[in-house]
Formats: structure tokens, C-alpha cells, sequence
């Protein structure tokens, strides 16, 4: 019982000091001998330098355990990135008992943090393979004596295949337990979907040794598991069998977790796929494939065997029928216009190689693998439809084997039609291809469908076309192919673009066919000889034609090299044609001549949705000449141009480069005649400015930069020799600046700004007419006849407003006219005047019909305004001629459309023009001007009338010329008594010499300021005068002896008042004494 007491107080004892030791190794063993020998052993392990770099922090409770941070594990050789592992830390259990030999087995490994590059070469090295070959091939390599767990926690790996972008897996956290079994289980995302493995092996080291194990494995991605089930084999031979089953509740969501995007139209549904794959090592199998992904169904099943002396790839996928309407055909992606975030790459990742893609033009054509590998595949669908579309039974196979390769389209059942196709290549120094195309009667309306976005077609086509050809390389292939066949269009129409909406600038709305009738053919004899295309069409009820020819196809095909190119189009109301090169990449471009032009003009516009009706002008246009078209630039180089009876030639260029287009050129006319494009005269009724806002906008459209000029120009009867003008504008600012006009007998030059960059509009006017001759032009512009001269007109005016009432109501600068040596044309003032002094002196008859045919000279006819607020007024208007003068004050509001002037033309007792004194005292007659633009009043200004007749009649008297006054224009004064002055028996007396000058100045007068209408005749003697006095009234009809004069009161000699009004009465007709209406 002693001993047995003792053995156990022994036993005690030891477990007590194996207990303290333990708790004693984190003080008894150092760091710094613990570092190298982990080091070692990690290296051996993994044949790779290791570094640690941090603390080790040891604990013996529960069990030994060293943590070590900043661990780091070297790459392998001929890879780029700077390590293979790099971890916060790493903790590690090792084994007691070997530790206290000196000697490291670690049974457990933790990394936290750890960041993995793993790197693969195209070639299929690796840097993560750590076992080292054996030294006889012919040997397997050792097992390695592995039991251990290990374990990831928070960390990613970064994983790059060769130089293309590497993939990033996050938030990793793993665990492997290699025991007897295998178990595994990881959890991280890719581009933030989750996925999920875990996989068990029964006995992972005989399954490594050859012998047949059981393995169960399940995958997740986002909302897609898949199960794994079946047996394998690892050794000398690999053989699988394994049952492979997938699933998902949403094709969409599975689609959304990869970044894929799905059209709008998308029907969803889940995801079914199950298969067998078998495999041993030589042949490999899927069987009973079948799959369902929403409304797409396929089953079949793929072979691939590497037994014979080529590997070889045969089998055969079979499709449900497929409604492609179910997966959104033709509806944009979903998020389409969305900004796709990039994959997401590690900033530490190693850089790829910048390398310059070789141009598939030059690429060589390889066809090794046609003698390399043998192909036997079918893809069969039952039926394909889109959008009332059918295509049915299309079997589609493809074979290679022996160094031919051929995919065959066997005749299918399509767009109402039937459509076959075939394809072969021949490998070879020089490979060669071939292959045809048959469709017939095919519906185009069918096949427009496939393509929404495009005009609807109809029609039935027809085409026929065989290739042949041999190339080493790409580029080659496109210039040797040889095409050959036909293509005919019977019967079809075009509808959802309208030709004639396009033509008036609308938006289509495809109500009706743009084209109907359409008939087309093509020939074609190879790519490198001359494709030919004719055909006619019906659009809007006119007829066309359309033939054309492209020289060198294959150079079209080929994109960068141009090719010579004709088209011709004719109508009864257009013709054009176009003869040049054309290239269609890297973008569209057109060189060479063009010639467009119309005899029906009208009836062009007309179809075009503009009808102009009946006239003379917009008869006929053509142009011609050399032109280039790009995207972005449009020009017309040497343009010989002919609207009508107007022709010229220039340049023009259109470039869409810029933010707006710019349009810059010039253009040299010949003679101009705008008659027969003019409106029709307006009416006499002038309306009020429109207060509707202006819209400016089109300045902002489009920059110009523009010189036209023309040898001469008429407009109606206005006659205009050589012109130039310049229009040059952007960014809302419009310049027209007309350097040089000739106008009659003078020039004319001027500049019209609009400025639509501000909040409000700005318009500014300024021009000069110089030396212009008076009469030829009012008589051209107005019909007016009655003043000529030479004269200078000036304007300088400015104005804001977003309307034409705005515009006019802000209307200020000035204005000016200067008139010489001219003349008021059908009254010669001072003739009358000479004419009546030698009728008083001499005696003698009055020549009244000769007043006619002569004018009043004036040397000078001045005026100016100041304009502000839209009223224009002047204080300065005069003219200065013999026995004439005029000065002239008033406003003219052209806001509101109203003119109030006050004129006050005198007779003047002095014949000189030139020189002569604008002050000079006369009779003098105040008219007024008053009323709206349409109905101007004219009336004698009665306020000023006594005053200027007592001014006037007092400064005669001075000088003796009342009494000239009185005996020209008032008759000479009769007996005191009052008697008539003749025999009772005498015949009616002849009107006096004063009655005549009198009614042949009131007569000249009256033209001039009543717009040519005659006064009433003076009545003869007897009956009451124009001016108002009494003649002889018992004169009694001819050959009848006038009754005897009764006896009448003397009447008083005639007061100044009644001279002036004497003189009014001769001048303008007899005039009530109340002033009229001012309008």
C-alpha cells in the first residue's frame, strides 16, 4: 500500500513538473531561437524565403501556440509581384513534445489579414505550386506529411492570369482541416456578390494515391448553388463521375450580380441545370445536359475525345422553341445608359504590359487547328420568333477535320421564305474560302422586325450570291474574294420615315409609306470590279429613279481606301447625280462633283410641304460643281449655281466640328432680280407693331462667316449696281455689313447688328446713301415724281426689345437727308412769278399749260432728327429756291405709329437759290402734318395765319411789294363806284390779268401739295372768285346782252387780311375758316 502511495505521490510529482514546465516554456524558450527555427520550418514546408518580421508572443494554456506578426512570404522566381503572402500576423500550434527536442511540427495555422497574389502564366506555371519535382520522373511525387488546419481569416487574394486585368476576392475567410478527411469550407465576394464553397474528401491521401473516393462539394454565387456528388480518382489516371445540378430563383438577379445587363423586356424566371460529367482522363462526357434558363430550354449533350491521333469535339445542343420577345429583343438594356463601374482591380496589382494591338487587317489568317483537331457539332432550333417573325427547323452544323473546316445552314424555313447558306475554309500556305447565300422570297417585313429600330420594310427579296477567294491574311482576303450574284427588291415600300416630313425639316411620323413601288436589283460581278445598282420607287405620288455604281467594293469593304463611285436620281421635279470616290471608314467621306437641280421648283416645294401657290418666281434652280462630305465638315468648292434667271458661283463650307455649325464661304452673283420673289404690295392699312416676343435662339444655332456679291440688283422698279455685303456672327451676334452698293448715281454703304447673347435683344442700324439722284429713285421706289436733286442720306439708330413694339418704342440715335441743286418737279414758282410781273407790265396773255412741263429749283433741302424712345424730332427742316423758302419743326413717332410736322413754305421776293437768305421775309403759308402713318392730314395751321399775314403784309408794304403782291394775285381794282368797268352793252369781259396768275399759281400749287389734283377754276366775272370777291353777275349767256348793274354800295378798299386771304384762296381753293380734323 506504501508503494503504491509512492508511485502515485512519484507520478503526481512528474505531472506536476510536466504541468509547470509547460506553463514555464513562454519564459524559459526565447524569441529569438524560436524566429530562426519556424522560419526553417516553413521554408522546408513550402520551399519559399520566409520573413518574420514582428514580435513572437508564446502561450502554453491550452495548448503551445505562437503568434507572430507581419509575416511575409517570398514569391516564386519569374514572377512580378513582390511577395506571395503578406499577413498581419500568424499564429501557429506546434507539438510539445517535439518542441522540447528543439524540433517545430505545427498542427494548426492561422493568417489574419493575409493579402495572397497568386500569378499564372498562359503557359500554366504558377507561383503557388510548392512541391519540388521528384528526381526520377518516372516516380510519383511524395505525399506530403500534412495534418494540420488551417485557417484564413479577413483577407483576399488577388489573382492575374498572365497580363490581362487581375480579379479581386475579399473578405476570405477559409478553413481546410487535413486530417484523414478532407474538409473545406470558404466564404468571400467578387465585385461584391458572396460566394460560398465547401467540399469533403473521405481519405484525401488515398484519393492523391490513386484510389477511387467520394466527394461532395457545394458552390454558391449570389443567388445560384450548385451541387456536386459522384466519385474521383487521382493517379496516373484521372477518372470522374460526377452529378452536377445548379440553381437559381432569378435569371435577373444572377445576371445583376455579374454585371450583366439585361433588356427591359426581359421576362424572368429561375435557373435549372443538371448534367453528368464523366471523364478518364482520355474521354470526357456531359451527359443529359439539360438546362432552363426562364423561358429558354435546350438539352444535348458534348463529347470530347483525345484517344485518337487528334482530339476530337462532337455532339449535338437541341432548343425548345425561343420567343425572343421573352428576353427584351430590341428594347435597351436595362441601365444601358448607365456609367458600368469597372471590374475591380488591386492598386498594388502588377502593372500590365502596354502593348499595341496588332491591326486585323495584317493579322494572318491561322488554320493549323482544322488539321489539328476534328469538330463534328449541331445546333438545331425548332422554332425562333421575334416580333411576329417565324423561323423554323434551322439546323446548323459545324465540321472540321483533315484541314477543312464548314459550317452549313441547311434550308430553314424563314421570314415566309427559305434561306440556305454555306461556309468552307481550307487550311493551307495559301488558305482558301469559299461558301454561298440563297434566299427566296424572303418577306421584309418579317426581317425588319429583327431590327425595331430601323425603318419598316416590306417587300419580297431575292438573292443569290457565291464567294471565292485566297488570302494569307485578313486584309488580302477582302481585296481577292471574289462575289458574284444577284439581289432583286419586288414590290416593297418603305414606311416609317416619310420622305416629303424629311424634306419640310418635321420629325417622321410614319403614318404613310415614304416610299412605295420599290423596285431594286443589284448586280454583282466580284468585289473588285464594278457593283451595279438600279431601281425606281414612289414617293407622295411622284415617281422615281435611282442607278448607280461602285467601282472597287472590296475598297469599301476595307473601310480606309476610297473608291470611285457614280449615283444617279431623276424625277419629272429633280435630278441629281454625283460622280466621285466614297469612303465609309474610319467615317463616311464623299469627294469628287455633284449636280442637283429642278425645272418644277414649285412643285418640289410643294412636295416638300411648302406650297408657294402661283407666280413667276421659284421656277427652276440647279447647282453644280465639286463637293466633299464628312460627319462633321460639308463643302462646296467652285459651286456654279442657278435660281430662275439668277446665276452665280462661289464657295461654301459647313463645318459640324465645333459646338454649333459654322457656315463660311462666298458667293458671286450676277445681275439680281428679287422682283418675282417679293410679296405682293402691302395694304394701305398699317398695323400695329406685333407685341409677339421675337425668338432670337437661331442665332445661338450656328456661326457665319459669309461674303456675297452681285453685279447689280432690282427689286420691283428700284434699280442697284454693284453690291457687296459681308455677314459674319457667333455666339448669339449676327453682323451684315454692306460695303459697297451703287445706287443712283451714288453709293451706299451700311451695317445691321442683332445681338441675341443678352436677356434682351439688340438691334443696330447705321448706313449712308451719298450722291444718290432723288427723282429716278422715289420714282423706282414710290411712284413718287415731284422732287429731284442730289442728295446724301444718313441713319445711325439702335434699339432693344424682344418684339416689334418693343423695338420701336426703344428706337433712338439720328438721322439726317441733304438734298442740292434739285428741284420740285411740275411747278416753277418763280416762272409764274416772272410770268405774271410781264402780264402787269406789258399786257399780254397768261401761258397756264406751260406750268406743266417745269419745276421749282431749290439749291438746298436739309433736315435731321433726333430719335429717342422711339420718337424722332427735328427743329431744322428747311429748303432754300428762288421765291421760295421753307422751314419745318415736328416729331415722328414711330412707336405709335403718328407724324405731327409743322411746315411753313414762303414766297419770297427774291429770285436768287444758291446762296440765297433762308430768312428772307414772304408770304407765308403754315401748314400742318398730323395723324397715323396711314392717314397723314394736311391743313393750313390757322393759330399762325393772322400773325404770319400781318408779318408778311407789313414787310411788303416796306418794299413796295404789296402792291406787286396785290396786282398779281388779286386783280387790278375797279371804278370807285363799284361799275363794271364796261358798256352795258358789251360782251362778258375777259377774266383779269390778276385772275389768271391767281388760278395758275393756285392751279401749279395745288399739284404739289395736294398730290397733283387741280384746283376748282377760278369763276368767271359775275359769280363768286376763288378768293372770295365779287365779279360782274349780270353778264349773262353768251351772245345775250348782260342785264343793266344795280346800283350797289361803294365797296372799301381790301384790308391786309382780306390780301391774304385772297392770296390763300389762289394758292389752295376757297378753305372754310374752321381748321380741319388733324387726322
Amino acid at each position: 500500500m506504501k508503494a503504491l502511495k509512492t508511485i502515485g505521490l512519484v507520478t503526481g510529482g512528474v505531472v506536476l513538473a510536466l504541468f509547470g514546465l509547460v506553463l514555464a516554456l513562454p519564459l524559459l524558450i526565447s524569441s529569438e531561437w524560436l524566429r530562426p527555427r519556424v522560419e526553417e520550418a516553413v521554408e522546408t514546408a513550402l520551399k519559399r524565403d520566409v520573413a518574420l518580421n514582428g514580435p513572437i508572443k508564446l502561450s502554453a494554456f491550452p495548448q503551445v501556440k505562437a503568434t507572430i506578426s507581419d509575416v511575409e512570404i517570398a514569391n516564386a522566381p519569374g514572377f512580378s509581384a513582390p511577395y506571395l503572402i503578406k499577413a498581419q500576423s500568424l499564429t501557429a500550434a506546434v507539438k510539445l513534445f517535439p518542441l522540447l527536442g528543439g524540433q517545430v511540427e505545427i498542427t494548426k495555422a492561422e493568417l489574419t489579414g493575409a493579402d495572397l497574389r497568386l500569378q499564372q502564366n498562359t503557359d500554366g506555371a504558377n507561383n503557388w505550386t510548392f512541391a519540388e519535382p521528384p528526381a526520377d520522373p518516372s516516380e510519383p511525387a511524395p505525399l506530403p506529411n500534412i495534418q494540420a488546419k488551417l485557417a484564413l481569416r479577413d483577407s483576399r487574394i488577388v489573382y492575374q492570369l498572365d497580363n490581362s486585368p487581375a480579379l479581386t476576392f475579399e473578405r476570405i475567410n477559409a478553413d481546410l482541416t487535413l486530417r484523414r478527411a478532407l474538409t473545406a469550407s470558404l466564404s468571400m465576394a467578387l465585385d461584391s456578390a458572396p460566394i460560398t464553397f465547401e467540399a469533403q474528401i473521405a481519405d484525401w491521401r488515398a484519393m492523391l494515391a490513386g484510389e477511387v473516393q467520394e466527394l461532395d462539394a457545394a458552390i454558391g454565387w449570389a443567388d445560384f448553388s450548385t451541387k456536386i456528388a459522384g466519385t474521383m480518382q487521382l493517379g496516373e489516371e484521372v477518372l470522374v463521375n460526377l452529378m452536377v445540378e445548379g440553381n437559381a430563383p432569378s435569371a435577373r438577379a444572377v445576371a445583376a450580380s455579374g454585371n450583366v445587363l439585361v433588356p427591359d423586356g426581359f421576362v424572368d424566371g429561375p435557373i435549372a441545370v443538371t448534367g453528368q460529367i464523366e471523364s478518364d482522363g482520355s474521354l470526357s462526357q456531359l451527359r443529359d445536359f439539360q438546362a432552363k434558363i426562364a423561358n429558354l430550354a435546350a438539352n444535348g449533350g458534348i463529347v470530347f475525345d483525345t484517344r485518337g491521333e487528334k482530339p476530337a469535339l462532337s455532339g449535338e445542343v437541341a432548343f425548345a422553341p425561343i420567343s425572343l420577345d421573352d428576353f427584351g429583343f430590341g428594347a435597351a438594356p436595362a441601365g444601358a445608359s448607365e456609367t458600368k463601374p469597372a471590374p475591380k482591380q488591386d492598386a498594388a496589382a502588377p502593372a500590365q504590359n502596354e502593348t499595341t494591338p496588332t491591326s486585323p487587317e495584317a493579322a494572318p489568317i491561322d488554320l493549323a487547328f482544322l488539321r489539328d483537331y476534328s469538330v463534328d457539332l449541331a445546333l438545331r432550333f425548332a422554332q425562333i420568333r421575334a416580333a411576329g417573325a417565324e423561323i423554323g427547323n434551322v439546323a446548323l452544323t459545324a465540321k472540321a477535320g483533315d484541314g477543312k473546316g464548314e459550317i452549313r445552314l441547311s434550308e430553314a424555313q424563314a421570314f415566309g421564305g427559305r434561306i440556305s447558306g454555306f461556309a468552307q475554309a481550307i487550311a493551307g500556305d495559301l488558305p482558301q474560302f469559299s461558301g454561298d447565300l440563297t434566299a427566296k422570297d424572303v418577306r421584309l417585313d418579317q426581317l425588319s422586325a429583327f431590327a425595331p429600330d430601323l425603318p419598316t420594310l416590306t417587300g419580297l427579296a431575292n438573292v443569290a450570291l457565291v464567294a471565292r477567294g485566297a488570302s494569307a491574311d485578313a486584309e488580302s482576303l477582302a481585296a481577292n474574294l471574289a462575289i458574284s450574284g444577284t439581289a432583286r427588291l419586288a414590290n416593297g415600300s418603305v414606311a416609317g420615315v416619310d420622305l416629303k416630313e424629311i424634306l419640310a425639316g418635321k420629325a417622321p411620323t410614319g403614318a404613310i409609306p415614304a416610299l412605295s413601288g420599290l423596285e431594286a436589283n443589284a448586280v454583282f460581278q466580284g468585289l473588285d470590279r464594278p457593283l451595279s445598282i438600279d431601281g425606281r420607287f414612289v414617293a407622295g405620288g411622284e415617281a422615281f429613279a435611282v442607278k448607280g455604281s461602285v467601282a472597287a467594293p472590296q475598297r469599301l469593304l476595307l473601310g480606309a481606301r476610297p473608291s470611285a463611285a457614280q449615283i444617279q436620281a431623276k424625277s419629272r421635279m429633280i435630278d441629281a447625280a454625283f460622280s466621285g470616290s466614297v469612303r465609309l471608314a474610319p467615317e463616311l467621306e464623299t469627294d469628287g462633283s455633284i449636280e442637283l437641280g429642278s425645272e418644277a421648283l414649285r412643285d418640289l416645294m410643294r412636295f416638300a410641304g411648302t406650297d408657294l401657290g402661283d407666280g413667276d418666281g421659284f421656277q427652276a434652280f440647279r447647282v453644280s460643281g465639286k463637293a466633299s462630305l464628312t460627319p462633321k465638315r460639308i463643302a462646296f468648292d467652285d459651286a456654279v449655281l442657278r435660281f430662275d434667271a439668277i446665276a452665280g458661283r462661289g464657295n461654301v463650307v459647313l463645318d459640324m466640328a465645333g459646338a454649333v455649325p459654322k457656315v463660311t464661304g462666298a458667293l458671286d452673283l450676277d445681275r439680281l432680280d428679287v422682283t418675282p420673289y417679293l410679296p405682293p404690295p402691302a395694304p394701305t392699312t398699317l398695323a400695329p407693331w406685333s407685341e409677339e416676343k421675337l425668338d432670337f435662339a437661331a442665332l445661338k444655332a450656328f456661326d457665319v462667316d459669309f461674303d456675297v456679291s452681285a453685279a447689280g440688283m432690282k427689286a420691283n422698279d428700284i434699280q442697284i449696281g454693284r453690291s457687296t455685303l459681308k455677314v459674319s456672327g457667333s455666339g448669339g451676334k449676327l453682323r451684315a455689313e454692306l460695303r459697297e452698293m451703287a445706287l443712283y448715281g451714288g453709293t451706299g454703304s451700311g451695317v445691321v447688328s442683332l445681338d441675341g447673347s443678352g436677356a434682351e435683344p439688340k438691334v443696330a442700324v447705321t448706313t449712308e446713301l451719298k450722291a444718290i439722284n432723288a427723282l429716278p429713285l422715289l420714282t423706282d421706289a414710290a411712284k413718287f415724281k415731284l422732287v429731284d436733286g442730289k442728295g446724301t442720306i444718313r441713319l445711325d439708330v439702335a434699339s432693344l426689345g424682344d418684339s416689334q413694339a418693343a423695338i420701336m418704342r426703344n428706337l433712338a440715335g439720328t438721322s439726317a437727308f441733304s438734298f442740292e441743286d434739285g428741284a420740285i418737279v411740275g411747278v416753277n414758282l418763280a416762272q409764274v412769278m416772272r410770268s405774271a410781273l410781264t402780264v402787269i407790265s406789258s399786257g399780254g396773255n397768261f401761258d397756264r399749260a406751260s406750268l406743266s412741263t417745269q419745276q421749282t429749283d431749290f439749291s438746298a433741302f436739309t433736315g435731321s432728327f433726333a430719335i429717342d424712345r422711339g420718337i424722332a424730332r427735328t427743329e431744322d427742316l428747311q429748303l432754300i429756291g428762288p421765291l421760295v423758302r421753307m422751314s419745318g419743326k415736328g416729331s415722328v413717332d414711330f412707336g405709335g405709329q403718328k407724324v405731327d410736322l409743322a411746315v411753313q413754305p414762303r414766297l419770297v421776293a427774291s429770285l436768287q437759290g444758291q446762296g440765297g437768305n433762308a430768312n428772307q421775309v414772304g408770304l407765308q403759308v403754315p401748314l400742318r402734318l398730323t395723324g397715323p402713318f396711314t392717314k397723314v392730314g394736311i391743313g393750313v395751321d390757322q393759330a399762325l395765319v393772322t400773325d404770319a399775314l400781318r408779318a408778311t403784309a407789313l414787310e411788303s408794304a416796306r418794299g413796295g411789294l404789296a402792291a406787286l403782291f396785290g396786282s398779281a394775285l388779286g386783280g387790278r381794282a375797279g371804278p370807285a363806284d363799284g361799275s363794271a368797268g364796261a358798256n352795258s352793252g358789251d360782251a362778258a369781259p375777259a377774266p383779269s390779268v390778276g385772275d389768271t396768275a391767281r388760278g395758275a399759281l393756285g392751279s401749279a400749287l395745288g399739284r404739289v401739295f395736294r398730290g397733283g389734283e387741280a384746283p376748282a377754276p377760278a369763276a368767271p366775272p359775275g359769280g363768286t372768285s376763288p378768293g372770295g370777291t365779287t365779279g360782274n353777275a349780270d353778264a349773262g349767256a353768251a351772245g345775250q346782252p348782260p342785264a343793266p348793274a344795280p346800283t350797289q354800295p361803294q365797296t372799301p378798299p381790301p384790308t391786309l387780311r382780306d390780301l391774304g386771304r385772297q392770296a390763300l384762296g389762289g394758292l389752295f381753293g376757297t378753305r372754310p375758316t374752321t381748321p380741319p380734323p388733324t387726322t
